[in-house]
């Protein structure tokens, strides 16, 4: 088992310690392993704020809040510490996941205060050359919507408030009549903004193609994958994808000397919505399109998230580079014990 001085056996552990591997981490067909970890390992727990294609990163906690400040535990990956984006880390490339709680992560100080997230990637082994190819189709959905009150009922509600205040009814029973029946649309729409605007669901796909293989001399791995992501919104512009390579190379010099060379690089690119988007706010009263097919304003200041997730509302495109290289050396003095 991985921990924070290298591995262990159970029986001499003394701190808290829970591990997974490579087969549960590729069990759940997520583009984001921060959303993979909650429920898959004891003490662990995850809150996701957003399912927008690349705003996905799910905080996580190790048992709990523990501070009114930051609550995030350290990531490390490979014995690199505080890596940024191994939220994006392909989950076939990783070999196991272990958390370290307690006095088991006391190696990294105050830093480990939140508890240690560390993630081994998979290396070479002894023997001929390994291609394996994964491919994954997923469909991701909504968890639940919010049932929507329908124009009538809508309308009979503000009237109830108005009178309550000593005001008069806003909408009279012709008019709600004409909201439940549909007779004049244009002037008496009843819209389900939801099922106008969103998809019942949206497709994310992962390609995973690798190489593992080597001697007494030299162990080898190399991977390249490949993530898409797109939005849940009808005609909606919101995309992201991922490519990476990875490479992890361990060489034996001599019987004293051994190096190993890592190296991973990752490119996102997300493309969202105009940063004014505000998601969808709107009442029932409101068309989605007239019915010359053009836009509503949508219930104030233009805005009307059918429009607002499309190109036309304008694009916020971000792409980022990440390149990581370790050289590692593991050297026998000669004479020394231990």
């Amino acid at each position: 088992m991985v921990g924070g001085y290298g591995t262990q056996r159970k029986c001499t552990r003394t701190g808290s310690i829970a591990s997974t591997g490579n087969k549960d981490i590729t069990m759940a067909p997520a583009t984001n392993i921060s959303n993979s970890l909650g429920g898959l390992l004891p003490g662990v727990i995850t809150k996701n704020t957003s399912g927008a294609p690349g705003d996905d990163d799910a905080l996580v906690f190790i048992r709990g809040q523990n501070t009114t400040g930051d609550n995030s535990p350290l990531v490390v990956v490979d014995g690199i510490q505080g890596v940024s984006g191994w939220q994006r880390i392909n989950p076939n490339d990783i070999e196991s996941i272990s958390i370290l709680k307690d006095a088991s992560a006391a190696i990294y100080g105050s830093r480990a205060a939140n508890g240690v997230i560390l993630i081994t990637t998979r290396r070479g082994s002894l023997g001929k050359p390994t291609v394996s190819y994964s491919f994954n189709q997923g469909i991701s959905q909504p968890t639940r919507l919010p049932k929507l009150a329908d124009a009538a009922t809508a309308a009979d509600y503000i009237n109830s408030i108005l009178v309550r205040q000593g005001q008069s009814p806003k909408y009279t029973d012709q008019d709600i009549q004409k909201f439940r029946d549909g007779s004049d649309p244009l002037n008496y729409p009843n819209v389900n903004w939801y099922k106008e605007v969103l998809k019942k669901s949206t497709l994310q796909s992962q390609q995973n193609m690798s190489i593992r293989g080597g001697t007494e001399a030299i162990k080898y791995s190399f991977s390249g994958s490949y993530a898409n992501e797109d939005g849940i919104f009808k005609k909606g512009s919101l995309n992201f994808k991922t490519y990476s390579i990875r490479s992890n190379i361990d060489a034996t010099i001599n019987k004293y000397l051994k190096i190993g060379f890592d190296l991973n690089n990752s490119f996102q690119d997300r493309n969202n919505a105009s940063e004014d988007f505000n998601g969808l706010r709107q009442l029932p009263f409101y068309p989605v399109y007239y019915p010359n097919g053009l836009p509503s304003a949508g219930i104030e200041g233009g805005a009307n998230p059918a429009v607002e997730a499309t190109s036309v509302w304008g694009n916020n495109n971000q792409k980022i580079n990440r390149n990581m290289i370790k050289t590692s050396f593991d050297i026998i003095i000669p004479g020394v014990q231990g």
